[in-house]
């Protein structure tokens, strides 16, 4: 799959399959949203579907939760 910018996805996202990730994509030019999705194969399954819907993707990559406060 190719983006925007010419880049495959694939160039540009985690190499980590294990735990949550977040999707990077911005729509309109500038402005960035991520979206965070709980598996890689769940957000790698959103990617067409974000393109089709006019949106660039930046990048793919993993993210953890910050770990509560205990005490």
């Amino acid at each position: 799959m190719q983006s925007a910018t010419g880049q495959s996805i694939s160039a540009r996202m985690t190499k980590d399959v294990v735990g949550k990730h977040m999707v990077w994509v911005e729509k309109p030019a500038g402005k960035r949203i991520g979206i965070a999705y709980s598996t890689l194969k769940e957000a790698m399954g959103q990617v067409g579907a974000l393109e089709r819907s006019g949106y660039t993707i930046i990048e793919i990559v993993p993210t953890s939760l910050p770990k509560p406060n205990v005490g």
